[in-house]
């Protein structure tokens, strides 16, 4: 029994993972990989006599669920947000899966781990899936890259459908936000292997995202490393500092013509242009929530109910599938208590985040401090990358690998 027990974790994370990675390809199998993921539950309380280890999101999770269940029955369009849903209930149960699992440091490190391997992972699928040239919004790639690329699409095999660069580049940097707690913990807490796979891993996805070009993506992983480096290093604290100061005695200085070229420029003139369409696209998704407060129009109908109700008739939009903002798309999808709930699942993660940082720090464990430093900086990266696109959200294949990272921050 003993044996079986210590086994037990390891077989749900592997049965529950892997289904549910075979599902992100092969949508017709979700109600089976769901029906896998709830029978672990009893199997769970009848081998370790517990129906799961306590987790911050528990007092939320049942709240959360009614919401999901209310979408599922008003949706006028079943198949699509039942779909979706089931994308939800998955991560929910991949949540479980890892936080069960999880339950000390050795197999956190493990987790860790897997974060690395699952970067690279996502990065080589980014370069398989785009069998297209990303755009020039921020610069222009090498032409021999490009061609490079081509190359390797041509020889690999082809993936069932393909996906938007923006939409890689809001999972990739989810991965490279958290990958760089791997590297970046001081020598001594863990092997130069780890260390090593660590920046590897960091370096792959933080390159994709310098490839596939989201600006969001790359100011959210800015943001985020900066506030790793105010809460760890202090050498950060001094550069940014200094930083902040020079960049003010620039604009004191009078530097008008450069801000006025700079301004002129085609980045910041796509920059705002994007913005316009944005704001276009924000203004349905707030319209949507005035009309349908309490229920919301259901997951995954943003773009027909809008097609319907309240129109584009500017900036040429068409296929708008989302709201491109991550809060505001679940209070469309689930109405404002579907918001507030999610918003309140969000912030006891970055309180759980900020304690594990806080003990680190009082206990003078560096390894505690940079992980609770690390998972802050992956909940500002969601949050700034969510402000203006909606990625993690039940719309795309991946949705439960979030799912997975929050059960691994709550493990912690």
């Amino acid at each position: 029994m003993t044996v079986w027990n210590r086994l037990f974790p390891w077989l749900e994370l592997l049965v529950v993972g892997g289904a549910t990675g075979v599902s992100a390809f092969w949508a017709r199998g979700y109600e089976g990989v769901l029906i896998l993921a709830l029978a672990f539950w009893p199997l769970r309380r009848v081998v370790q006599g517990r129906w799961s280890v306590r987790t911050p999101l528990d007092p939320l999770m049942l709240p959360f669920l009614a919401v999901v269940a209310g979408t599922w029955w008003l949706s006028p369009r079943s198949e699509t947000t039942h779909e979706q849903v089931y994308r939800v209930l998955l991560g929910i149960g991949l949540y479980y899966a890892v936080v069960n699992w999880a339950v000390n440091r050795p197999r956190l490190q493990w987790a860790l781990r897997g974060v690395a391997l699952l970067g690279l992972l996502l990065a080589a699928v980014s370069v398989l899936s785009l069998p297209y040239r990303p755009g020039n919004k921020v610069w222009t790639l090498p032409p021999t890259l490009l061609d490079e690329w081509a190359r390797i699409q041509r020889l690999a095999p082809p993936l069932p459908d393909t996906a938007n660069p923006n939409i890689l580049a809001g999972y990739v940097l989810l991965f490279s936000a958290l990958g760089v707690v791997l590297w970046l913990v001081v020598p001594g807490t863990m092997r130069w292997w780890e260390q090593g796979l660590g920046f590897v891993a960091w370096a792959v996805t933080t390159g994709m995202l310098l490839v596939l070009q989201s600006r969001g993506a790359l100011v959210a992983l800015g943001v985020a490393l900066v506030l790793y480096g105010l809460l760890v290093h202090r050498v950060t604290r001094v550069a940014v500092l200094l930083g902040m100061a020079g960049g003010m005695g620039m604009a004191l200085w009078g530097q008008r013509a450069y801000l006025s070229a700079l301004a002129a420029s085609p980045l910041i003139t796509r920059a705002l242009t994007s913005l316009m369409h944005r704001e276009a696209i924000w203004q349905r998704g707030i319209y949507l929530v005035q009309t349908f407060p309490l229920t919301g129009v259901g997951m995954g109908l943003y773009k027909p109910v809008v097609d319907v109700l309240f129109p584009f008739f500017e900036y040429n939009l068409r296929d708008v599938p989302h709201a491109h903002n991550l809060f505001l798309q679940v209070a469309v999808d689930l109405g404002l208590p579907g918001a507030l709930v999610w918003t309140a699942m969000w912030l006891a993660l970055v309180a759980c985040a900020w304690e594990v940082y806080r003990n680190g720090r009082k206990m003078a464990v560096r390894y505690w401090q940079v992980l609770g430093a690390g998972s802050l900086a992956f909940h500002v990266a969601f949050l700034v990358h969510g402000l203006t696109d909606a990625v993690p959200w039940a719309h795309t294949r991946p949705a439960p690998l979030l799912w997975a990272l929050w059960g691994i921050l709550a493990a912690a």
